[in-house]
């Protein structure tokens, strides 16, 4: 059971709820072995949490997470694409965060952006 409790009284708000899969999760400090047996163009998708931006903001404190992607076999390349605080599958067309570089990708997600 799943309960939404409303903090706005008298507004329309709409969000996004979402359940994840817990076998693509992604935690800190334990990188994990990937296999992309799709063709090109197609994605394989992970997700982790974050109360970084909460706890900052209760703290005041600055915050920083780097998701990275090392290649382990010569000769191939993936991009590397992020959305974050609404729970859609970034795409090539639609993501908050990319890194595109030949080989290695990360991208660097941190309190001073305008986003957070």
């Amino acid at each position: 059971m799943i309960s939404l409790w409303a903090e706005s009284e008298g507004l329309d708000s709409h969000g996004r709820l979402r359940v994840f899969e817990g076998s693509n999760k992604l935690y800190p400090e334990k990188p994990i072995a990937v296999t992309h047996d799709g063709g090109v163009g197609e994605f394989k998708y992970f997700w982790f949490l974050s109360n970084g931006a909460k706890d900052a903001k209760d703290s005041g404190e600055s915050w920083q997470h780097t998701v990275a992607l090392a290649i382990e076999t010569e000769e191939s390349d993936f991009d590397l694409f992020v959305s974050v605080m609404d729970g859609r599958y970034p795409t090539d067309s639609d993501y908050d965060f990319k890194s595109t570089n030949l080989g290695a990708d990360s991208v660097f997600l941190q309190s001073d952006h305008p986003m957070f």
